[in-house]
């Protein structure tokens, strides 16, 4: 049946990880803190919204 199956629209979400965060950074893995608060800032300033992970 030609139209049966309408296409929903691709919705594009961006994934941010981060392994570790401290004041200083020790090795590649760490992130500093006021360079993560920096980050979260610039994003919710572009109209990013977060969205925890919650585990059961």
């Amino acid at each position: 049946m030609p139209g049966a199956h309408a296409q929903t629209p691709s919705i594009r979400v961006p994934i941010l990880v981060y392994h570790r965060f401290a004041a200083t950074v020790n090795d590649s893995m760490t992130v500093r803190v006021a360079t993560f608060e920096a980050q979260l800032r610039f994003l919710k300033e572009r109209g990013y919204q977060v969205v925890r992970c919650e585990t059961s």
